[in-house]
């Protein structure tokens, strides 16, 4: 990432790519609209597998420090593949949301996937034997969610909440905010993405709901309508920030 050039354009989806995730061995899984999620090495960025199984657009993915691959689809269901295994099946198929899952997150420890849906919900699942080990309701469709370092479930669902990852207990709830978009920060912090007058970026405390820091945006809001919303955000090891969406067409470097 040095010089910023692209390294490799992966092409074989025929559907726009909604979510990618990379295994703990350096695999990356890719989530689309084409029904499909596909697996990639990361080293040669050559195609190792594609899972066939959903009726409608997957939305998101993750992988698991072990072999598992989770997704999340149009169809209403997370289903469970594994990277290793051979046919490229569905090991199991979890039915619990009666919508659209939008998004999933792993707990720090990797034991339970947290799925958000449209049906304004969230389910718990665990990841060993795939068990519902809890459902928490929301206020509106889940928009999306995040666990931070400390296990807090962070999540925007009409209204911005920090929940407490065990329970689903309302700790904190941040009025005025509604994040479009949502990334773990440093610490034990969470950064939301904003479309709102003042700040186009905020840093909040996932043990206080404070907020910690703010980042002004370039455009006041109303100005350029929708455009100057932050709808994609990513915070690197190295503590920097990277907001896409952000009214201007590019990628910024926080």
């Amino acid at each position: 990432m040095e010089d910023g050039r692209c390294l490799r354009t992966l092409s074989g989806h025929t559907g726009h790519v909604t979510g990618l995730a990379v295994g703990p061995d350096g695999t990356l899984c890719s989530s689309s609209k084409d029904q499909t999620v596909r697996v990639w090495s990361g080293i040669e960025y050559s195609h190792l597998k594609t899972f066939i199984g959903h009726s409608a657009a997957v939305w998101c993915v993750q992988a698991t420090r072990g072999d598992l691959v989770f997704s999340g689809s149009e169809d209403a269901t997370v289903k469970v593949w594994k990277r290793g295994a051979t046919p490229n099946a569905c090991i199991r198929s979890l039915k619990g949301h009666v919508n659209t899952v939008r998004h999933l997150a792993l707990s720090p420890d990797h034991t339970a996937l947290y799925s958000g849906s449209d049906d304004a919900t969230i389910n718990v699942w665990s990841v060993s034997d795939f068990s519902l080990m809890r459902k928490f309701d929301c206020v509106c469709r889940v928009t999306d969610l995040v666990v931070g370092i400390d296990g807090s479930l962070v999540v925007s669902c009409g209204v911005f909440q920090i929940r407490r990852g065990s329970d689903g207990q309302v700790l904190h709830e941040i009025g005025g905010n509604y994040p479009l978009c949502l990334a773990p920060g440093p610490g034990n912090t969470v950064l939301s993405g904003e479309r709102l007058d003042g700040f186009a970026l905020g840093m909040w405390s996932t043990q206080t709901g404070a907020l910690r820091d703010t980042i002004p945006g370039t455009i006041p809001w109303g100005v350029a309508g929708d455009d100057v919303a932050v709808c994609a955000l990513a915070c690197g090891p190295d503590g920097k920030v990277y907001t896409g969406g952000f009214g201007d067409d590019y990628i910024h470097v926080w």
